[in-house]
């Protein structure tokens, strides 16, 4: 039989139960505190948060994932999240997400997402699955704004890209170091200046490229880098080939949050080419030094009215020496006649007036001799102001020479004039250069219609080949022509008969320049042997048409004429004769005497 409930037993159920209760009541005020604090975390939470189902539907958000979002709750509460904020393009992308996240995987990743108005932002996010008793009821899902940061993290690989190119494309060298001066980074242009590899040079010490020279000269630059003292500085490197590569650094340094050295790094200027180009310059100015210094012409410059530069010659022309020039007013040395000359051009051409730039001047040595100079200046730049630069030419024994040589041509110029015979120069194309008076009266042209008249021109035509050959004859031997006669045409249209001698005249080197000659005028004489062949051609018909015998004979008996009635006589020829007279043999005749008796008979004429 069963045992009857005592009135205990229910008060014992009931204090349970009211014990469930309460602990049912706690649970739940927990519960409800929890979630109250659970949504205030996500309400006023920075980050955009939202709610989902198991079936990835929108429960709940935000006000940050709103805003992020541009959505409000009526606008998307029960709709699939992703085709809310992921569109077309980056549907697949957040499928395969939540598919994890649906499957009880936490996701974290970045991506693009869709706003309301359809633009693009990049947000980082987090996928928690809500798991109760082993099953996915819901997920939450975080978001977070990254699109500025994606913005500068792109502009900051953009600005490495940029420095990066415009390092490897600068025409300098560039280098960084470690703090232990070991290559971190290198450009192309170190590497060409080096021949050495990219890789050859990064992650070797710097010091492994440069002698021991320059190694002290680089430990001292870098102890002024620690202490930020950055000064350029020569470095010379020793390449791959062995060859000095002469450089400018210009350094620089990087510290750490606390101060210390970080790396070095170096701007590399290669000055090689410079450097070979001050080595000439160098070798060029003692070149040129040593030919002013060498020179036979004297140098100067004067500036602000004082020499500043003398060379050796000019010293030994003017007998000062480099002392004596430094105090000594430059127009001191000129003769005093030229003195207010001088010192007007001086000044004229530092103000920039044109002037002569060569002329003659007479100086005054120190010892008081007077010299012959020829002088040339011209307007220079020294020290940043104007100067002048001059040279001075000693001109005295070709002056001398020049005046010996002017009384001397006017000694031979006055005898020239002074004789009755014509003396001409002309050039190899037959010009006329040089002639005396006697010339032009000869010619009938005053002195300047003569200067550069060609012999074509007052040659008679029909002797202008005879001319050219005559001439041409001298020009080709060499051998003068003592006489020579031609008829030329006078400015009045007379014409006359002249006689020449030819001669050659020859240059400095020894070629034929043009030709001289003494001219005669020949046309009275011409006119009287004219006049006596005329007379003797007369007396000679004469004497042939008479019957008589005529004949001439010189002091050795001789026949010196005889005419045609004289041989007939003779019985002989006129070849005959003069065959016989000839050999010397006896000339006999039909009568009886001889040759011999009629010569005796002469002389015994003449002796009487």
């Amino acid at each position: 039989m069963s045992k009857r409930p005592t009135y205990q037993e229910p008060e014992k159920r009931v204090k349970e139960l009211e014990q469930a209760s309460s602990e049912i009541m706690r649970t739940k005020e927990e519960l409800l505190l929890e979630k109250t604090r659970l949504e205030s975390l996500i309400n006023y939470s920075s980050l955009a948060i939202v709610t989902l189902d198991k079936d990835h539907n929108i429960i709940s958000f935000n006000n940050d994932f709103g805003k992020l979002f541009q959505f409000k709750e009526s606008d998307i509460v029960g709709e699939n999240l992703d085709k809310i904020i992921s569109g077309r393009e980056y549907i697949d992308d957040a499928m395969s997400y939540t598919k994890d996240t649906l499957g009880g995987k936490a996701i974290h990743g970045s991506a693009k997402r869709k706003r309301k108005d359809g633009t693009t932002i990049d947000v980082e996010f987090f996928g928690v699955p809500v798991i109760i008793d082993g099953k996915v009821t819901g997920a939450y899902g975080i978001y977070k704004d990254i699109s500025e940061q994606i913005q500068a993290a792109q502009a900051l690989r953009e600005n490495e890209e940029r420095n990066r190119t415009m390092l490897e494309t600068m025409y300098n060298g560039f280098g960084i170091q470690d703090k232990n001066g070991v290559f971190t980074y290198v450009n192309k242009r170190l590497c060409e200046m080096l021949k050495y590899q990219r890789g050859e040079l990064v992650g070797r010490p710097v010091t492994d490229f440069l002698d021991k020279n320059n190694r002290a000269i680089l430990k001292q630059q870098l102890e002024k880098r620690r202490w930020k003292q950055f000064n350029s500085y020569e470095l010379t490197w020793t390449a791959k080939d062995n060859v000095k590569v002469y450089t400018i650094i210009s350094p620089g340094v990087i510290h750490d949050a606390k101060g210390r050295v970080k790396i070095f790094f170096a701007d590399v200027t290669g000055v090689s080419e410079r450097k070979k180009v001050e080595e000439a310059l160098m070798e060029s100015e003692h070149l040129y030094r040593t030919l002013i210094e060498n020179s036979l012409t004297g140098i100067y410059m004067i500036r602000k009215g004082e020499f500043v530069f003398a060379n050796q010659n000019f010293r030994m022309l003017t007998g000062y020496s480099g002392d004596d020039l430094e105090s000594l007013d430059p127009v001191d040395i000129v003769h005093p006649k030229h003195r207010e000359r001088i010192r007007n051009r001086v000044e004229s051409r530092l103000r920039g007036e044109g002037v002569p730039s060569e002329y003659e001047i007479q100086t005054v040595q120190k010892d008081g001799t007077i010299k012959d100079m020829l002088l040339k200046a011209a307007m220079v730049t020294f020290e940043q102001q104007p100067a002048v630069l001059g040279n001075l030419i000693d001109i005295t024994e070709q002056k001398s020479t020049e005046r010996a040589l002017k009384e001397s041509e006017e000694k031979y110029r006055t005898i020239l004039e002074s004789i009755e015979d014509g003396y001409f120069e002309v050039d190899l194309a037959g010009t006329l250069t040089f002639f005396n008076v006697s010339i032009c009266k000869i010619l009938g042209y005053s002195l300047d219609e003569l200067i550069g008249m060609n012999s074509r021109e007052y040659t008679d035509k029909k002797d202008d080949k005879k001319l050219y050959q005559a001439f041409n004859k001298v020009y080709t031997t060499g051998h003068p022509i003592k006489t020579f006669d031609w008829a030329i045409i006078r400015k009045d249209g007379t014409k006359r008969h002249i006689d020449t001698s030819i001669s050659l005249i020859k240059g400095l080197e020894g070629h034929p320049i043009g030709f001289r000659g003494v001219v005669r005028d020949i046309t009275e004489k011409k006119k009287i042997e004219e006049a006596l062949r005329q007379s003797e051609a007369k007396y000679r018909n004469i004497l042939e048409s008479i019957e008589e015998g005529y004949y001439e004979v010189d002091l050795e008996g001789k026949f010196t004429f005889f005419n045609d009635s004289f041989h007939k006589i003779l019985g002989y020829t006129k070849d005959e004769l003069l065959e016989a007279q000839r050999l010397g043999a006896g000339i006999y005749i039909k009568k009886p005497y001889t040759l011999e008796k009629i010569g005796l008979a002469v002389r015994e004429e003449l002796d009487k």
